[in-house]
């Protein structure tokens, strides 16, 4: 009877982090498809459809899991996510890529990519194949007789713990790459494109360009740095990083404030402009989810190692000749 309870909780609680896992992803599913398009696998027509299947899919497996009936097919369903999420991870990780995973989970959401969710990954579809092999071996293991039967129910309940308590260790050491993550100010973009002293005041920044997001190919903006030019607020951030979509409502209530409605072209009125590490469809994506007000814009390696930042969200503020004023993390 006790066994059977154990049972009965195991995959309960297997479905319930499905759940969980879905409905994360479906209170926003336009900053979920935001984090699908960061991994550039799919054409850009492809992203939302595959986000909304997805968020679904979750939702279906822990459902699924959760009933007697059907354990083994939402069993089975989640385990192919799991493929499909490790093999994205992987490649990311392959290329060198430093995003969000898209994970929204409460305990782990804003993890960004790294190793410890291969392992992660591998230590749930273990969990998984575990359920899978006892629901259906169970008619075989009544054979066993009174002798083997114990010995198989105590290996059985010592592997459930064992990874039990390696997804609890996993979870922990995700929560402390978020909290650095929030100490440092953000995530760290890739490439590392500069391995100069950090940003600070009183540094100048020469005059630079990007192509202007949203806007038809080959569109350049500008920002000029020179006499008589208006002062200049440079926010960095990336597309798939939670602390800059928390951050973009209070961006655009600044420029709201004092930016005017051109961008700061108004006399007296500072300049803003954004630049987003992210690929150009993310970076789109991001502009037109948050309804970002200013002018946002892709720069190349070079540019960016102007700034000398290792982490976003960052806000420089900028004087008219390009001198930097000062440097903080959220916007006044």
């Amino acid at each position: 009877m006790l066994n059977r309870a154990a049972d009965i909780f195991l995959w309960v609680l297997y479905g319930v982090f499905w759940i969980a896992a879905g409905w994360g992803k479906a209170v926003d599913v336009p900053q979920f498809a935001i984090s699908v398009s960061a991994y550039q696998i799919l054409p850009t027509s492809w992203v939302d459809p595959l986000a909304y299947a997805m968020v679904s899919a979750e939702v279906a497996a822990g459902v699924l899991i959760a009933v007697s009936r059907t354990r083994a097919a939402g069993c089975g369903l989640a385990l192919g996510l799991l493929a499909v999420f490790t093999s994205a991870v992987a490649r990311a990780l392959y290329r060198g890529e430093f995003h969000e995973c898209g994970c929204k989970i409460p305990l782990i959401q804003g993890t960004t990519v790294g190793p410890h969710l291969l392992f992660r990954n591998l230590l749930l579809g273990a969990w998984g194949v575990f359920l899978l092999y006892r629901h259906s071996g169970s008619r075989r293991r009544e054979g066993l007789g009174r002798a083997a039967a114990p010995l198989w129910e105590g290996r059985w309940r010592i592997a459930q713990v064992v990874l039990i308590l390696c997804l609890t260790v996993t979870t922990l050491y995700q929560k402390g790459i978020n909290a650095k993550i929030i100490r440092e100010g953000g995530y760290s973009p890739s490439g590392g494109f500069s391995n100069r002293s950090p940003m600070e005041a009183g540094v100048k920044l020469p005059s630079f360009q990007g192509a202007l997001v949203g806007a038809p190919a080959g569109t350049r903006h500008k920002v000029a740095f020179g006499p008589g030019e208006p002062p200049c607020v440079v926010i960095l951030f990336k597309s798939s990083c939670t602390a800059c979509a928390l951050s973009a409502p209070a961006w655009n209530a600044w420029f709201a404030r004092e930016g005017g409605a051109k961008g700061g072209e108004e006399k007296g009125k500072m300049r803003f402009v954004g630049i987003c590490t992210s690929d150009p469809d993310s970076s789109r994506r991001f502009a037109e989810r948050y309804k970002i007000l200013f002018p946002v814009i892709n720069v190349d390696p070079q540019t960016w190692a102007e700034f000398r930042t290792s982490v976003v969200p960052k806000i420089l503020k900028v004087s008219g000749e390009g001198v930097v004023t000062e440097v903080r993390a959220t916007a006044p």
